[in-house]
């Protein structure tokens, strides 16, 4: 655990929704284009915050660190794995 920079993309009303309640107080955000949103904050580095983005889905992308970067993307490949085969009926 400890802090952790976090970097996402976030898109929709998730965007607007971390403009009215920051994840922290160096938290940043800029426009990247119409959609998607860049943040920058320092964070607690927890299993509750990896739920949190979870709970986002495709709302949200992991830049940085790195390493919650993986843990999101063999999550999405777990949970691909169990529905992708409904997608080619």
């Amino acid at each position: 655990s400890g802090m952790t920079g976090l970097r996402l993309r976030v898109r929709g009303f998730l965007s607007l929704h971390l403009q009215e309640r920051p994840l922290s107080e160096d938290q940043t955000m800029r426009q990247i284009d119409e959609d998607w949103w860049e943040l920058r904050a320092t964070v607690p580095e927890s299993q509750q915050l990896e739920w949190w983005l979870r709970w986002f889905g495709a709302q949200v992308e992991v830049l940085a660190p790195a390493r919650l970067r993986l843990k999101m993307a063999a999550n999405a490949h777990e949970v691909d794995t169990i529905y992708a085969p409904d997608l080619q009926k």
